[in-house]
């Protein structure tokens, strides 16, 4: 339950317990309420307002990405051609994908 609240910031006590319910566990929102109140952790409002960047990056790695665009000037036989180039790098394995355009 302690898990579920602190990674989950947006989720209000009733959510929380629904989330428990679907797990099997049948308990109320009131006792998920006492129990995270107990160990000092605020209410999803202000839970959100407290979470840094640093947390939301690690809870979403697996499925942000840095995106870039650019130019580049390449000289071909024919003179200097300008290619458009698009990369993307996948930030939970740093794999970069490129796409160019001549």
């Amino acid at each position: 339950m302690l898990g579920i609240a602190n990674e989950n910031s947006t989720w209000g006590y009733d959510r929380i317990q629904i989330a428990l319910c679907n797990l099997g566990h049948d308990i109320s929102a009131t006792t998920v309420a006492n129990v995270i109140k107990a160990h000092g952790i605020e209410p999803a409002p202000d839970r959100r307002r407290k979470s840094t960047w640093k947390t939301l990056l690690q809870a979403h790695r697996d499925v942000l990405a840095s995106v870039d665009f650019t130019t580049i000037r390449i000289w071909t036989k024919s003179g200097p051609v300008t290619c458009y180039l698009l990369f993307v790098m996948e930030l939970a394995t740093r794999r970069v994908h490129f796409g160019a355009v001549p």
